[in-house]
């Protein structure tokens, strides 16, 4: 649910942005801030005195973290890793893309909104499925169906409707990795819950945008399409990751 809100939100980014440009300019993007200032002032008093107290279960020592990450806990990094870099070239790319094509910053913008909001219901679905069925099955097919959609959003004429249906089964189903993702990190370190999650989600996001620049290179020599189109294929160390034995423990629900 809370990776469902944050999809909504950024979905409603890019075309807000622009239709916030259009009407006041690059200096008036800060209007775009007000919402989440509102909300933040609202979420103080209604939280305030409403926070609950811990366990008291101590985290798990720096080293146990780092045992695991060696481990199991690191091939879920690793997928969550691949996943990040291939939404990031999305966010990236498909701008450029369709700005090379003669399409309209609404329209690059658009695309954006639609692959983002396709990953809100990409993680509901996944959240159903994840309690459900074997979770190195389900993260194994999701990257190796994540490949070609990946590949035909960037491949097919910019904002076509063909290139915005496979924009919804990309963004959908880049999103359906975390559930399973998380689940499996919080039972590998049961008694670090939040640590486990800040690695397979904040640290391997910014992991996976570490590549960027490098299709950036790429994409200078060989342009924006190729260079995307032919980096997509690194989603398949996802299905490699995922099936790896030592993560046989976790591939059902507890």
């Amino acid at each position: 649910v809370f990776s469902f809100g944050g999809a909504a939100g950024f979905a409603l980014g890019p075309i807000s942005a622009v239709a916030i440009v259009g009407w006041l300019g690059l200096a008036g993007l800060w209007v775009a801030m007000i919402p989440g200032g509102l909300i933040g002032i609202a979420l103080w008093f209604v939280a305030k005195g409403r926070t609950r107290v811990g366990t008291g279960t101590p985290p798990p020592p720096p080293l146990e973290v780092l045992r695991k990450l060696r481990g199991p806990l690191g091939l879920v990094f690793g997928i969550s890793v691949v996943g990040s870099f291939a939404q990031k070239a999305v966010l990236t790319f498909i701008p450029i893309i369709a700005h090379r094509a003669g399409e309209s910053e609404t329209a690059g913008a658009v695309v954006l909104s639609i692959y983002l909001g396709a990953q809100g219901l990409g993680t509901l679905a996944s959240g159903f499925l994840t309690d459900r069925f074997n979770r190195q099955h389900l993260l194994a097919a999701i990257s190796v169906l994540a490949v070609p959609t990946h590949v035909l959003a960037f491949t097919l004429a910019p904002a076509s409707p063909a290139a915005i249906a496979m924009a919804v089964c990309a963004g959908f189903l880049n999103m359906a990795l975390l559930p399973p993702i998380v689940v499996v990190a919080q039972e590998i370190l049961p008694s670090g819950t939040a640590v486990s999650s800040g690695i397979v989600m904040g640290l391997a996001w910014a992991v996976g945008t570490l590549a960027i620049p490098v299709v950036g290179g790429f994409a200078d020599a060989f342009g924006p399409v190729a260079a995307t189109a032919w980096s997509m294929p690194l989603l398949l160390l996802g299905a490699l990751f995922a099936m790896q034995p030592s993560l046989r423990p976790y591939r059902r629900a507890r």
